[in-house]
């Protein structure tokens, strides 16, 4: 019997060592700090790891000495969460910050329960401290991160918005809320309170979009009106993506953006363009009467003076007339913007040979500058559109005597037209001053004129290539540009060529013109 208990004793003792060497080696792995207290919540024996951290001697630690290795703003909430824990025989869980060895601060997740005995009663506490500093810096960088968002939405007047189409719950984000009148947080928002912001008159356009979206699995993105809850209407921009998961529609992302300022903004420009299509367009007329007057005068008294043989006459006359014919293209050209931008110009549009066309205009252009060198390209079989004839012209008048104008110390111009992927093609080019490629976006606005190009030497308003593309455009063409400072430009535009069951009943032999 003796023999036996030795050896079941022995045994005891052996699970017990080994059992220690587990923990040890459970705490080393974990890199965890172990610690012991009273049932008192003291510490009455040595806490190896804690000393190896903090640097705490044994005796320092003694106590509640080891309290003071912790932040000094973190002291008292510890010390009094402990007091609580060891008066309600609780679990003692708590983050603070602790001063290592090297005196620098790190944070630790401190956990630990009681041990009891077989009555009941505590014979000590245990527990661990873990550091997560780590995870405290990932917090608070996730937090910055959320407050930036935040306050770029609030700034941006954007807020986002997630749908679980499943337990139809909405999640809004800050902004979302004020966008739609409430203060965030206000209450916990679904589908129906969504639709409920949305202004009566729109909401089955907005179920539409949505319904869209669920059934072609595409995005959506619309305008609406949102109606707040003191009666403002507020105007929104919103964008919607469906995410599915096994083929069924899960939930939904999206954006609200404000853009109620943008839509006033833009009703005042579109009022502000209106008064001045109306001003441009009452003026236009007035003016034209006057002016019409002064060219038929001056053609009487240009006739006149010829007649008689007063050359002397005859010559300021003739600048009269061609200062008068510039006024008149002025006030045209003015018409033609008010009538581009309020949609009421009018196009007489048949099938025509843009060839013969151009051929015409080629003819004007010579006459009037017989110094210039104007080189022409132009296929002898028939290019077919269908256009404005008069119109047409205008644009491939004005792209001529752009060329004229800008093309420096070399007199010579060059007028293509051809085929290409089914469009004919118009291009005029020259070897002057050239466009900075900088300004090459802006070249088709209204009033545009280059910085390279001196009103004391290039006259005009910038009005004749807004028009040209206006004119093309309505056309079904478009207008380009290729240039390079100091080295010319080519101005083209691109019609729709006409297909062949559109063709006039001609003879392309007798309508072709010109060579290559």
């Amino acid at each position: 019997m003796v023999a036996d208990n030795r050896g079941e004793h022995g045994r005891a003792e052996e699970d017990l060592r080994r059992s220690e060497q587990r923990y040890r080696s459970l705490v080393e792995a974990t890199s965890q700090i172990v610690w012991t207290a009273t049932t008192e919540g003291l510490v009455e024996t040595d806490l190896p790891t804690w000393r190896a951290y903090t640097g705490q001697t044994e005796d320092e630690i003694q106590g509640t000495g080891w309290l003071d290795a912790l932040h000094p703003d973190d002291r008292k909430r510890t010390a009094t969460v402990w007091e609580n824990v060891v008066a309600t025989r609780s679990v003692y869980d708590i983050e603070y910050r602790l001063r290592g060895k090297d005196g620098n601060y790190r944070h630790f997740a401190a956990r630990g329960v009681p041990v009891l005995e077989e009555d009941g009663n505590i014979r000590e506490r245990i527990g661990t401290c873990t550091d997560i500093t780590k995870r405290k810096e990932a917090e608070e960088e996730l937090r910055r991160s959320e407050a930036i968002l935040a306050a770029a939405q609030r700034i941006a007047h954007l807020g986002s918005w997630e749908w679980d189409i499943i337990r139809d719950e909405e999640r809004w984000s800050d902004e979302v809320y004020r966008l739609f009148g409430y203060q965030p947080g206000e209450h916990r928002p679904n589908y129906e309170a969504f639709l409920n912001a949305v202004h009566p008159e729109d909401r089955e356009q907005v179920k539409l979009a949505v319904q869209a979206a669920l059934r072609d699995r595409a995005p959506y993105s619309l305008d609406h009106r949102v109606l707040l809850p003191d009666g403002e209407v507020r105007h929104v921009h919103e964008e919607g993506e469906v995410v599915f998961e096994g083929g069924k529609p899960v939930r939904m992302v999206g954006t609200v953006h404000d853009i109620t300022d943008r839509r006033l903004a833009e009703e005042q420009v579109r009022q502000a363009l209106r008064l001045r299509n109306e001003f441009l367009s009452v003026a236009s007329h007035e003016l034209k009467t006057p002016v019409t007057l002064l060219k038929g005068y001056s053609q009487i008294l240009t006739s006149k003076a010829r007649q008689k043989g007063d050359q002397e006459m005859v010559k300021p006359l003739e600048i009269i007339d061609r200062q008068v014919n510039r006024m008149a293209q002025l006030i045209e050209d003015l018409l033609d913007i008010s009538r581009i931008e309020s949609g009421k110009m009018p196009f007489d549009m048949a099938p025509l040979d843009l060839g013969a066309v151009t051929e015409e205009v080629i003819g004007e252009v010579r006459a009037s500058y017989p110094d210039f060198e104007l080189r022409t390209h132009i296929p002898t079989a028939s290019v077919w559109v269908r256009g404005d004839k008069l119109r047409l012209q205008q644009v491939i008048t004005n792209l001529l005597l752009n060329a004229v104008k800008y093309s420096g110390g070399f007199r010579e111009v060059d007028l293509r037209l051809c085929r290409e992927d089914g469009q004919a093609v118009v291009s005029v080019s020259d070897r002057g001053i050239g466009i900075p490629v900088e300004q090459q976006p802006q070249v088709f606005e209204l009033y545009f004129r280059g910085a390279n190009a001196p009103t004391n030497n290039y006259g005009g308003l910038g009005l004749g290539l807004y028009i040209s593309r206006g004119i093309v455009e309505r056309h079904g063409g478009a207008m380009r540009l290729v240039s390079e400072v100091g080295k010319g430009s080519t101005f083209s535009f691109t019609l729709p060529l006409l297909d062949s069951e559109s063709l006039p009943a001609v003879n392309d032999s007798a309508e072709g013109s010109g060579g290559e």
